[in-house]
């Protein structure tokens, strides 16, 4: 059985103070014990600090989950309706390799 997990975060403050709190530090002791008492149990981690200006997400028809939960949503409209529009010109580079 596999499980994944995706947390998001507004900074990275608020990511460590979750992670140096419990229940994470209960959940963490107890999965390093298991790793190497039992060494049934593996754990692939990853963190990214993002720039605002370098994420899209689309919602259609869809609950505010992901980065919607806590950040503001536009309607598609003019510069909008593309990725480079919604990414911005300023963002993407737009020389072709080759």
């Amino acid at each position: 059985s596999h499980r994944a997990w995706m947390l998001y975060w507004n900074d990275f403050a608020a990511l460590e103070a979750w992670a140096r709190a419990e229940p994470h530090t209960l959940w963490w002791r107890e999965a390093v014990e298991r790793m190497r008492g039992r060494g049934d149990l593996g754990v692939y981690h990853e963190a990214y600090l993002v720039p605002r200006a370098g994420i899209e997400s689309i919602y259609v028809d869809a609950p505010a989950i992901g980065l919607l939960a806590f950040a503001d949503a536009a309607e598609s409209d003019g510069l909008l309706t593309t990725a480079r529009g919604r990414l911005s010109a300023s963002s993407i580079s737009t020389t072709r390799s080759g």
